[in-house]
């Protein structure tokens, strides 16, 4: 049996290497000169260089972590995400550690200091405008003295990065690099897994969905004590800046790379967050209706399923589908 996976990001990797184990013939088609999609890092001046935005896989499930753990070694890595307001900085959700920097704050005090400006400048709508699943994603406060960002049994960053991770997921599979979007069309195949746009699949033929961007600027700049600094402020103009530095717990080191991410459109970058509101809720739903009518074909992943997929969400996804 044949099988053509379309996209050679976490979710391509993790079908593609599920299937191989179940027999088929997996051969394999990204666009991009790497394999890792989004997630895809590499090693710069010592560092573990994440060039997208931050990426540290964690799950509270123990099958999706058994998996990864297959393909690498994980640096442990306490996510720590500090949001600077105009009243100070302080780690997000909102703990009683917070409560102890800028003193205990309402619920609503909360989304107006941390999530509103932030997310309008993400998502370039009001906050009014905006659907619960953006403006209530993060709980607002939680009841300890636990500052990570989640609280998932397992945290890490793969030793080495994640490029390492993904190469030895690929060891064996037939990738093709640098090709063009169609260039899987031409292979028979029993079965496809498509990763890519969802739009794009179906030649845009309802419309083209909507999407944002970011466009990222790298500075080398003193470490710094936080991984993750949130700008929850209209006034800066960028979202969030990360020390790549604690990829890896680098020591010793007194100089870094910073990047900071300015959200735009799609005009200006690539596709990297679906709009989960307006037209594209509507337009998104008539495409998924057609990608269940397609025979033979798997849609999996942020593109091809339009919605925000976490990494070990696409993996789990995979191991539902395929394992």
């Amino acid at each position: 049996m044949k099988a053509v996976v379309v996209g050679a990001g976490i979710s391509g990797l993790t079908s593609a290497v599920l299937l191989k184990k179940k027999g088929y013939n997996v051969e394999v088609f990204e666009t991009r000169h790497h394999i890792g999609g989004l997630c895809h890092d590499f090693l710069q001046n010592g560092l573990v260089f994440q060039h997208h935005g931050p990426h540290i896989f964690h799950t509270s499930d123990l099958e999706t972590w058994e998996f990864v753990g297959r393909f690498a070694g994980f640096y442990p890595f306490d996510h720590v995400v500090m949001a600077r307001t105009e009243i100070g900085m302080f780690p997000i959700p909102f703990n009683r550690k917070s409560a102890e920097i800028v003193g205990d704050l309402s619920v609503e005090r909360i989304r107006d200091l941390v999530f509103r400006e932030y997310s309008e400048k993400q998502w370039c709508t009001s906050w009014s405008e905006l659907p619960d699943s953006i403006t209530k994603r993060v709980p607002p406060k939680r009841d300890s003295y636990d500052c990570r960002y989640t609280l998932d049994e397992w945290q890490g960053v793969p030793t080495g990065g994640f490029g390492r991770m993904f190469e030895c997921m690929a060891d064996g599979l037939k990738i093709h690099l640098s090709v063009d979007k169609d260039a899987w069309c031409s292979c028979e195949a029993d079965l496809v897994v498509y990763t890519g746009r969802l739009d794009e699949y179906f030649d845009c033929s309802l419309g083209e969905l909507e999407y944002r961007s970011a466009r990222f600027v790298h500075r080398r700049e003193p470490v710094r004590k936080f991984p993750i600094i949130n700008e929850c402020m209209h006034e800066v103009p960028w979202t969030r800046s990360t020390d790549h530095s604690h990829w890896n717990g680098a020591a010793g080191m007194s100089k870094t790379t910073v990047t900071y991410e300015y959200p735009c459109d799609v005009d200006h970058g690539e596709p990297l967050y679906p709009v989960p509101f307006g037209p594209s809720v509507e337009l998104a739903k008539s495409y998924r209706e057609m990608a269940m009518a397609e025979k033979n074909t798997k849609f999996i992943g942020r593109m091809a399923e339009h919605a925000y997929v976490d990494m070990h969400v696409a993996v789990k996804k995979a191991l539902e589908m395929f394992g």
